[in-house]
């Protein structure tokens, strides 16, 4: 059960007056979208450049500080008693101890790579708990990855074959509802962040004749303005191959990864050879309206 909505918008007013100190010179960052959408590929060519440092994925906000916070704001309800902290702690202190927790993992992520003066925050989470993000940082911006939901339920279920996928949908209507609850968000993810939230369609992405790349460069200078960026410090990342991000430690290195197929072809249509006709068939029905409105054309 969620508070109100008019609650909900003091407790985020509180918020934002209890963290409205500024970051000083470090700029935020973040990736969010469904899993398997492609957001490590952004990820990687965004990191090539030498003002910006990125590691694995935290999970901070979706494992941590967003249940933390979602927790909290509904106490009274869960409890239905005074039970719980709210009667101790007050919405500022939360808020502080939230910000002083991401503060610390984000300079942890800076000093990685010195030199470095901006954020990349990659987790897909990121796209359902996008509002307190910008609560906590209303400095910061945020880049939404969008794949063709038949690519996207593909991965997911090949994905779920392996013992690191438990956390993947099996079924072409699962894995079709994950997409859908990642584009859903995307509203809220564009009242949050307003002009500081840009979407990238992967399949755009990834293509050289595109102006996709051009356009997130851009898009980085404007929220950037302190950095100079020039396309030739971007680079896509080779499928399967290591690559060297400037880390002090490549432990931290989301490129480098032991799990067995968790790296992809990324090919825009690897799906129509790995998804069944009926599989095919029940994402296009379930994601018809969303699939239009973002340009994907049904077999």
């Amino acid at each position: 059960m969620r508070f109100s909505t008019k609650v909900e918008e003091v407790f985020r007013a509180l918020i934002r007056a209890a963290t409205s100190s500024q970051q000083g010179r470090r700029g935020l960052i973040f990736i969010g979208g469904c899993p398997r959408s492609g957001t490590t590929a952004l990820q990687v060519f965004l990191s090539g450049h030498p003002a910006i440092a990125t590691v694995r994925e935290t999970h901070l906000f979706d494992f941590y500080l967003g249940p933390f916070l979602e927790r909290y704001r509904n106490e009274a309800q869960v409890t239905m008693s005074n039970d719980g902290i709210r009667n101790l702690v007050s919405d500022s202190d939360m808020a502080r101890w939230c910000k002083s927790i991401a503060d610390t993992v984000f300079e942890r992520v800076l000093k990685l790579k010195p030199g470095a003066a901006i954020v990349l925050e990659k987790t897909p989470g990121n796209a359902m708990f996008a509002g307190t993000i910008a609560d906590l940082y209303p400095d910061a911006s945020f880049i939404s990855v969008i794949r063709d939901p038949r690519a996207v339920a593909a991965s997911l279920m090949a994905a779920s074959a392996h013992s690191w996928g438990a956390w993947a949908p099996s079924t072409a209507a699962d894995a079709a509802q994950r997409w859908l609850d990642a584009i859903a968000a995307l509203p809220a993810i564009d009242r949050s962040f307003g002009r500081r939230h840009i979407r990238v369609r992967y399949e755009d992405f990834i293509d050289a004749r595109s102006d996709a790349r051009t356009t997130l460069i851009a898009f980085l200078a404007s929220q950037c303005p302190d950095q100079a960026f020039r396309p030739s410090q971007f680079a896509l990342p080779a499928a399967g191959l290591t690559a060297d991000l400037g880390l002090s430690d490549d432990r931290y290195n989301p490129t480098k990864d032991d799990r067995a197929d968790f790296f992809r072809r990324g090919t825009p249509d690897g799906w129509r050879t790995e998804l069944t006709r009926a599989d095919i068939e029940t994402i296009e029905v379930l994601c018809r309206d969303d699939m239009e409105k973002l340009g994907y054309v049904h077999t």
